[in-house]
């Protein structure tokens, strides 16, 4: 908390949607929690409907989860390949609260590739998670629910700015 995360997203969301190759998808986190008891969990369909209002807006979503998955994968297939640099970003604020089970289908959102081509292929979505110091802990290597995300993450620890806010924007 206090270290910059949510300022430090504004900021490179504002970088990457200037140059116009990378679209940014965040998903409404506001009201998000861990389980429905405690508030809405953000699920898999969230997600999709998130990408598909970026990048097919008028597209009704499918029904089943294998559909909608389906459904984002050509979407994100058809946008890139009408712009040949273009490259897809879901940015989640707030990981920390993410229920175990979305945490798990991210793997499935990393792994999209262009359903009507075979073979090695680049994926079409890249996923930038931001928490507080908790999200290190739910996705611990210890943590075998969470392994298959874990595996693919790379994760960067902020500490608190303090005192030093202005070296800090300067820098």
């Amino acid at each position: 908390s206090g270290a910059g995360k949510s300022t430090i997203k504004d900021l490179l969301v504002s970088d990457l949607t200037e140059a116009g190759e990378i679209v940014v998808i965040e998903p409404h986190t506001q009201a998000m929690e861990q389980n429905d008891k405690a508030g809405k969990t953000l699920k898999s369909a969230h997600i999709c409907q998130a990408i598909l209002a970026e990048v097919a807006p008028t597209a009704p979503l499918k029904l089943s989860m294998e559909a909608q998955l389906r459904q984002v994968a050509r979407a994100l297939a058809a946008d890139k390949a009408q712009h040949k640099d273009r490259r897809h970003l879901l940015i989640i604020d707030e990981a920390h609260a993410l229920p175990i089970a979305t945490l798990r289908h991210l793997k499935r959102f990393i792994e999209l590739k262009d359903p009507d081509k075979k073979g090695l292929q680049r994926p079409l979505l890249h996923v930038v998670l931001i928490g507080q110091p908790e999200l290190t802990i739910r996705l611990s290597a210890f943590d075998m629910d969470v392994r298959e995300v874990w595996q693919r993450c790379e994760l960067v620890t902020l500490p608190a700015l303090g005192n030093e806010l202005e070296a800090y924007i300067r820098f």
